[in-house]
């Protein structure tokens, strides 16, 4: 799935999808974890959400 078309879905669902294709996935829910590393990693995809939807992923 490309990240642009990840917003405004389930993060659950987008999650699944993505490691389904071999993706780690790092959920990050801002509305308690507005903090997260700086390292890249080509292999994962991170999936910022708020209230359970997806606002914004990107391959880091």
């Amino acid at each position: 799935m490309s990240t642009d078309t990840m917003s405004g879905r389930p993060a659950d669902d987008v999650a699944q999808l993505d490691r389904a294709d071999g993706f780690e996935v790092q959920v990050v829910a801002l509305d308690t974890d507005a903090i997260v590393d700086a390292e890249l990693n080509a292999d994962r995809i991170r999936i910022a959400t708020r209230n359970g939807f997806v606002v914004q992923a990107f391959r880091r």
